[in-house]
Order: structure tokens, then C-alpha cells, then sequence
């Protein structure tokens, strides 16, 4: 967890849960799957059992933590920043305890000064799932005044909750937080279908809602999301990376544009396609004639100035407290 991140589209993240399982073909390449035993190998012993060593390569055990060594880190952050929560987790994953939810719900609740005004930090959390169904079903829990209050009351998970007078303060909290945004991880049109009626359901009730389409893996027929707050995009990285093609980025580009979707490009793919300019990333495996006459580095794959004025975007939603 850092207040730097080299994820472009934030600006900090903070894993207060770390451990995860994979739910579809997206997360075969999954970043942090693969990163956890060097993570163990630096010292950070809450990383320690998460993943384990297969004839396949690294594998989650299905085990996840909470740390709570981080838990209070936005409470310190005096500048206001966007946060993204849980780069090392999925908070919808089954393994992650209710309480633990609560505690992150607790805390983005105080950075918007619902507790104590004095406490207010003007972050913009952002969160992101690959189980849109068990998101939903949270933030249906903390709707729920009966449930609301046994999680507040229990928030250590030992009896003990914060000392608060619930007839003035988290009785009366939102049930949808204006400064966190809900986030749905597609990678194809089947995944995109599959989460669309869910995240209008949260995005009815009012909740700041966005999507990232990455690892592009297919294309996708936006058509029914012109209610989005903020649609991200890019390539899969990495030394297995698959291909992506330049106009499954450039439709979704132009689709955002034409229905004021704020949109931002995070990179191509190192093994982006584009064989109508000849364009290839770095890792795109050729099996055909003619080779690209270009072949991108690394760094350009995330460097905006090296792409075409049409992929050149980053936008950020609208709306940030």
C-alpha cells in the first residue's frame, strides 16, 4: 500500500485486504496472484500463505487477510487524492469477512465528514470487482438499518465497535457514499452483458458507477451503458499477455465521446495489434505475413504521446467531492 502508485489512474492504494481467488478467464494473468511471493520475499508478512506454487505457476490459496496495520492510512492522508481500494483483493470475494467491509465503508464514511466534519480529507475512493452480484449484495446489507448497526457495533469482530451515538451519525450516513465510486472489471461482450442490468441497478440508487475494460480481451458493444460515470480502458501487460486490437480500444473510445462518458486510456497491451498501420506492442506473437513495420516498446504501450491522437485520452469522472 503507497500514496504513489504507478496505476495512472489513481493517485494512492490502500489494501487493507490482501488474498483473493480467480473468478473467470480475466484473471489468468492476474498481477497480483503473481506478485504476492515477491511481496512475502520484501518483508510484508500479511502476503505470507496467500499464494502457493503449482505445475501451473502462482496460484491464490483462497485465503484473505485483513491488515490492519493500514487500516487508518486515509484518515492520515491530509491532501485529497484518489484512492484505490483493494489492489490486492476483491472486497465481493466470499473470503472477505463482512466486518471488514464494514470497517472500509466506516472509514470512507469519516473522510467524507459524516462522523466528524473536522475529519473530512476530500479523497475520491475508487473499488473494483470481478463479482458485481456480490457487490450489489453489500451495499443492499449496509442499506439495511438492522445490519448496519450489528456490523458497526461489531467492527473488531470481537464484540467491540467505535464509540458513536448511532441516533445522530451512522444511522443517518448515506447508503450510497458520494465520495466512492463502484467499479465492474469486463474483458469481453460476454462479461460486459453479464454485470450491465447489476450496475444499473446500483447506478438507480444512486451510486457513482464506472468500468474497467481491461484486460481488453474482445470486442464490446457498449450500447445500454450511456449511464456510466467513468469508462477506463487498456491491454493486458505482462510476459503472457494477450493480443488486444486497436479498434476494440478505438470503438470503446469513440462510443464514451459520442454519449459523454468520461473515458481514460491506461495503455495498449504489450501485445497490442493494429495490422491496418502495421503496429505491433512488444510481446504480439506474428504467426502470419507481413510483420508489423512498427514494434512498440514497453514504454510506449503506456505512454501516451507514442499513440494516435484518438486513443489520447484520460478523462476522469465528473462529480468528485
Amino acid at each position: 500500500m503507497s500514496d504513489k502508485t504507478r496505476i495512472s489512474w489513481t493517485d494512492a492504494t490502500w489494501n487493507p485486504i490482501v488474498g483473493c481467488k480467480r473468478v473467470t478467464h480475466r484473471c489468468q494473468h492476474c498481477y497480483a496472484e503473481r506478485g504476492a511471493p515477491r511481496l512475502v520475499r520484501l518483508g510484508l508478512a500479511q502476503y505470507d500463505g496467500l499464494t502457493r506454487e503449482t505445475r501451473d505457476g502462482v496460484r491464490w490459496t483462497g485465503k484473505a487477510r485483513w491488515v490492519e496495520a493500514v487500516a487508518g492510512k486515509p484518515l492520515g492522508w491530509r491532501k485529497a487524492r484518489r484512492i484505490f481500494i483493494n489492489a490486492q483483493s476483491d472486497i465481493a470475494y466470499a473470503g472477505v469477512k463482512p466486518r471488514w467491509r464494514a470497517r472500509i465503508w466506516w472509514i470512507i464514511g469519516q473522510c467524507a465528514g459524516f462522523l466528524d466534519p473536522s475529519r473530512a480529507r476530500g479523497h475520491e475512493f475508487q473499488i473494483l470487482t470481478g463479482r458485481p452480484q456480490g457487490l450489489l449484495e453489500w451495499t443492499e446489507t449496509w442499506a439495511d438499518p438492522a445490519a448496519r448497526r450489528a456490523l458497526v457495533e461489531n467492527l473488531y469482530g470481537d464484540g467491540r465497535g467505535e464509540v458513536y451515538d448511532w441516533m445522530s451519525s451512522p444511522k443517518y450516513w448515506p447508503d450510497e457514499l458520494p465520495n466512492l465510486l463502484l467499479g465492474v472489471s469486463v474483458c469481453d461482450q460476454a462479461e460486459a452483458d453479464a454485470a450491465r442490468e447489476t450496475w444499473k441497478r446500483l447506478k438507480d440508487r444512486g451510486w457513482r458507477v464506472w468500468v474497467s475494460y481491461e484486460p481488453a480481451l474482445g470486442p464490446v458493444d457498449w450500447t445500454g451503458w450511456e449511464w456510466l460515470d467513468w469508462l477506463v480502458i487498456g491491454g493486458e501487460s505482462g510476459p503472457d499477455a494477450r493480443p488486444c486490437e486497436r479498434v476494440w480500444l478505438a470503438d470503446a473510445v469513440a462510443w464514451a465521446a459520442q454519449n459523454g462518458v468520461p473515458c481514460f486510456v491506461k495503455q495498449l497491451g504489450d501485445a497490442y495489434s493494429d495490422p491496418a498501420n502495421g503496429v505491433a506492442g512488444p510481446r504480439l506473437k506474428v504467426d502470419s505475413p507481413p510483420p508489423p513495420t512498427l514494434r512498440l516498446d514497453r514504454a510506449a504501450v503506456t505512454d501516451p504521446t507514442a499513440w494516435g491522437p484518438e486513443l489520447r485520452v484520460r478523462e476522469f469522472p465528473k462529480g468528485r467531492i
